[in-house]
């Protein structure tokens, strides 16, 4: 504890200290980075079967058939082994193998990447034909095969030594820098408190060194995320350097933001079991897959980086529950419950436990873990049968429309729990439903102090019933089918509404942090879903306008006008104008550069700029052109559809039998593919029904917001573009019409209270304002929960 106050000075290292502990930083990364430089580290390893002789007066004739070998389940080719003695090839109609002729030795080698975690041998020999000899870096095995009938083994070599010489190299590295390190500050502990600083720095500098070092090796191991580094050794100095500093930043930043003021905040005890919980968890995950594959190479490394990663996790969800959920009501609390216990039972078909397992809707939900994996490679594409009739298809690939932000978010999820890989969509989905149901309360409570309305049990209801509404009465209910589709379009929304709260805080507090999340949600919105992040690039290019617009303006005022207390006004205004200057540039850096983006992501997948869906490279239209639409995917002519698909249907009836509803059918020809014409009850929505609650309130919140604040109308205004991009859009679906959440939360939010505060005067208008919604609520929610069943 003595060593975490030493460290803990207002969390800060001085000017002097913050060098050495980067010098130090640097020095012991180069020390541990002498196996990369010198190739050591990538060297490959030679894998060599061969027959040995058998002692003994009986000849044997030991032929032994060698009919596939698999690196990493890629089967290896018979052109690239090196062989000695007599081998023959023999390629039949039924199989082809290698086999050895004779009773001489024979042997054949291959050379394989450094990063191989196993080899699979296929093998067979005839009856009486004796054994052989398998090596791996000179770890020898004995293989029987048979010695009464033809039969076949299958034989599985882990790679040990590779993986456990570099852990030992590693760790016997960092064994005698720490060694040093005390021995040093034994010595040196009575020459003052100055020694003992700097020694402090060096000691830090050091450790993180380690830890990164360990991390970023770590990373590159991973078996489901990366075999990116087997490629040319330049290419594989600048990922392992690159992952090294970048962990350097993330840890720099973990340790003295995150790990030293909350271990300085908290006693000994409760810091003494969360450590000992964590080191458990981490020796857990990193040994569950050592012992029944009987592997060698325990991943001591990945102890000590998994902890670093799950202590930092565990404190930063210990503070969430401090700062915001202990912070929540207890009336809001039940409804977070009542709302995710529904949700959870509709999207796991009321199998609650099964959350982690591989599925597939029209194509497998393992779509962004593969497409994660394929950006570690520097490509976009994913294999066919992963994507199935979604395929886009452009030389020989195929490729998803679907942004990169979900697979980006895989990437670290599989490093950490490479066994789920392929499984995270339930939880993905439950994770999104949970944190739409936390910004909208957010939301609320942030109308309530902007209308002033005053703390009392009618506000407290009013709460309860428009976040029942939210997540039980609106679009969200809709988005609990475990699709990609659905995944999709449940986080590039959730992205929206996170983007335009910390807007709407940037635009009440003028604090710069929160225009940095700003515009990391936008550009998460935007590579989810385009036409979710839309709002959010429209409100942030009308705000890099307005700035522009007061920044020319600053520069053309004049100038020498003085304030009450004679101080000139050119300093303050100078300094508005870099702010407004710095803003405005890096607003317009940021759309280009996201913007830019999607348009090189276009022309790598399709050969376009601006077409992200090129309906030409569609798989299902490349195999029956005839049913390819005349027009482009988006054009005018699918307004009048979807107003009648999402807004306006043709026809509504209501059904009287249990359960009562109402059903809803777009039944017209628009003269191109319409899917309703053959299933209409999936398609059309009707959100002036099914959300009535929130749409009437949606409504007097625009009213309000352009008639009393008109400042913040674009945080209300600009939600909406992103729906609107539907009015274009071919194939518009019940799941599209989420792209109305953000706009139906923050508006509905702020019609809602803003009614409210014009009730909190008498108490019989509140009661009857409270009854009026609790009664449309309860109709919104029971139409959403019949329509989702049905």
């Amino acid at each position: 504890m003595n060593i975490v106050n030493t460290l803990n000075k207002k969390t800060k290292f001085p000017g002097t200290g913050r060098v050495i502990a980067i010098c130090t930083f640097f020095f012991i990364g180069f020390i541990l980075s002498i196996p990369v430089l010198n190739g050591s580290f990538f060297s490959p390893i030679t894998f060599i079967i061969s027959t040995p002789i058998n002692p003994g007066t009986f000849p044997r004739t030991k032929q032994i058939h060698i009919i596939e070998i698999m690196v990493d389940n890629k089967i290896i080719g018979f052109n690239q082994f090196e062989h000695t003695g007599k081998w023959k090839y023999v390629n039949t109609s039924d199989a082809k193998w290698l086999q050895t002729e004779g009773s001489e030795p024979a042997s054949i080698s291959l050379s394989i990447p450094f990063n191989t975690q196993t080899i699979t041998a296929h093998l067979s020999s005839g009856p009486e034909e004796g054994d052989l000899k398998v090596s791996l870096n000179k770890d020898e095995e004995l293989v029987y095969l048979t010695n009464e009938k033809n039969k076949e083994r299958l034989i599985v070599i882990p790679n040990k030594l590779f993986v456990l010489n570099q852990l030992l190299e590693i760790v016997g590295e960092c064994a005698v820098i720490i060694f040093i390190l005390v021995i040093t500050n034994r010595c040196l502990r009575r020459l003052g408190k100055q020694t003992s600083m700097i020694l402090r720095d060096v000691i830090y500098g050091s450790v993180s060194a380690i830890i990164c070092w360990s991390m970023a090796v770590n990373f590159s191991l991973s078996p489901k995320s990366i075999d990116i580094l087997n490629r040319s050794r330049n290419i594989q100095i600048l990922i392992i350097t690159f992952l090294f500093f970048g962990f350097g930043l993330v840890y720099h930043f973990s340790i003295e933001k995150i790990l030293l003021p909350y271990l300085s905040q908290n006693s000994k005890r409760n810091n003494s079991f969360l450590i000992l919980l964590v080191f458990t968890i981490s020796v857990f995950f990193s040994l569950q897959n050592a012992f029944p594959t009987l592997r060698l190479d325990i991943k001591l490394i990945s102890i000590g980086s998994l902890f670093f990663v799950l202590l930092i996790l565990s404190i930063l969800l210990i503070e969430f529950w401090k700062n915001f959920l202990n912070r929540i009501p207890i009336h809001v609390v039940v409804c977070f419950f009542i709302v995710m216990l529904i949700y959870w039972f509709f999207l796991t078909e009321g199998k609650l436990w099964d959350i982690f397992i591989p599925e597939s809707f029209q194509f497998s939900n393992a779509y962004y873990d593969y497409l994660g994996k394929s950006i570690l490679h520097g490509n976009l594409d994913v294999p066919a049968d992963v994507i199935g009739s979604e395929a886009f298809v452009y030389g020989d690939k195929s490729y998803g429309y679907f942004g990169i932000a979900p697979a980006i978010i895989r990437i670290f999820l599989n490093w950490l729990f490479p066994n789920n890989f392929g499984m995270w969509t339930r939880l993905s989905l439950l994770t999104g439903c949970f944190f739409n149901l936390y910004f909208s309360n957010l939301f609320i409570e942030k109308q309530f102090v902007l209308w002033q309305v005053s703390e009392s049990k009618y506000r407290n209801a009013f709460s309860v019933i428009l976040l029942l509404v939210i997540g039980l009465g609106s679009t969200n209910i809709f988005l609990s089918r475990s699709s990609v589709y659905v995944e999709a379009t449940m986080w590039g929304n959730l992205f929206s509404l996170i983007f335009f709260y910390n807007f709407i805080q940037y635009l009440t507090n003028k604090n710069e942090r929160n225009l940095l999340f700003a515009l990391i949600f936008a550009f998460l919105a935007f590579h989810t879903r385009q036409t979710s992040g839309l709002g959010a690039f429209s409100a942030l290019g009308l705000l890099a306008l307005v700035n522009t617009y007061s920044m020319i303006r600053n520069w053309r005022k004049k100038r020498g006008f003085a304030d009450d207390q004679g101080i000139n006004d050119e300093s303050l205004n100078k300094e508005n104008t870099m702010i407004l200057y710095r803003q405005s540039i890096g607003l317009f850096i940021f759309i280009l550069f996201a913007g830019g983006l999607q348009v090189v992501m276009n022309y790598l997948r399709f050969g376009t700029f601006l077409t992200s869906q090129p309906l030409n490279h569609y798989l299902p239209f490349i195999n029956q052109p005839s049913m390819m639409p005349v027009q482009p995917f988006y054009s005018t002519p699918y307004i009048k559809y979807v107003l009648d698909v999402l807004f306006f249907p043709e026809r509504i009836t209501l059904v009287k039998e249990v359960p009562f509803r109402f059903e809803t059918y777009p039944l017209k020809d628009y003269g191109f593919i319409t899917p309703s014409i053959n299933n209409p009850t999936t398609f059309a929505v009707a959100i002036p029904i099914l959300a009535f609650l929130l749409f009437v309130l949606s409504l007097i919140g625009v009213f309000v917001i352009l008639k009393y604040k008109p400042k913040l109308s674009v945080a209300v205004i600009c939600p909406i573009l992103g729906g609107i991009a539907l009015f274009f859009a071919g194939g518009a679906e019940q799941r599209h019409a989420h792209d109305f959440f953000p706009f139906l939360v923050i508006a509905g939010a702020t019609g809602g209270i803003w009614l409210l505060g014009k009730c909190q005067k008498s108490r019989t208008w509140q009661r009857l304002y409270i009854s009026l919604i609790s009664i449309l609520g309860l109709l919104s929610i029971y139409l959403n929960i019949v329509r989702t069943i049905v």
